[in-house]
């Protein structure tokens, strides 16, 4: 994450202040203590300006790693969620989350989005001879791959995709438009 979000110290002990409760329950009830309101199981941005801050002086520093288009917010590593009791909470105020996917992979699961598991399917079809692949100069390591490819599911570009995913040794993200898994199954049954 550091090297990919090009993120200072900083802004990873924020990413993990924020992770811990999703690691251990134990820190909510730490949290709570420290901002004195059991309640409290996450981390407000009031307790991430203190904890690594030295000195008052450095607070606003701090506070400019969780500006909107900082990389932890701008890149949706971490979410500001208010607290619901105060009507107008301050900034201060807010709970620092973890992206979901983020806690995912940093816990060291993989698979698919579940914001995603509505419209789409992670596939890892097995693996196949690599030579078409390796013809086709793709899957270098250099650059991700990326492919379009349209069509019903058993159709010649459905199978040419999912040849190039298992040649690659890649999974494939396929997306379910809304509704056709309604359709597909409502056309089987007539």
């Amino acid at each position: 994450m550091r090297t990919r979000h090009a993120l200072i110290d900083l802004e990873l002990d924020l990413v993990l202040m924020a992770l811990a409760p999703e690691v251990d329950l134990r820190y909510e009830r730490i949290y709570g203590y420290l901002q004195d309101d059991l309640s409290r199981g996450r981390p407000l941005v009031g307790l991430v300006l203190d904890l690594p801050a030295a000195t008052p002086e450095e607070r606003p520093a701090i506070r400019g790693v969780l500006a909107p288009d900082a990389p932890l917010l701008g890149q949706r590593s971490l979410t500001l969620v208010p607290d619901p009791r105060p009507v107008a909470p301050p900034f201060l105020a807010h709970f620092l989350v973890p992206d979901e996917q983020i806690t995912d992979v940093l816990l060291g699961q993989s698979g698919l989005d579940r914001r995603l598991a509505g419209c789409c399917r992670l596939e890892r079809p097995p693996a196949l001879d690599a030579d078409l692949t390796r013809r086709a100069g793709w899957g270098d390591g250099r650059r991700p791959v990326r492919l379009y490819s349209q069509g019903p599911a058993g159709s010649p570009r459905s199978r040419l995709a999912h040849d190039l995913a298992a040649g690659l040794g890649l999974a494939l993200l396929t997306l379910d438009p809304p509704g056709s898994r309604t359709t597909t199954s409502t056309r089987r049954r007539t």
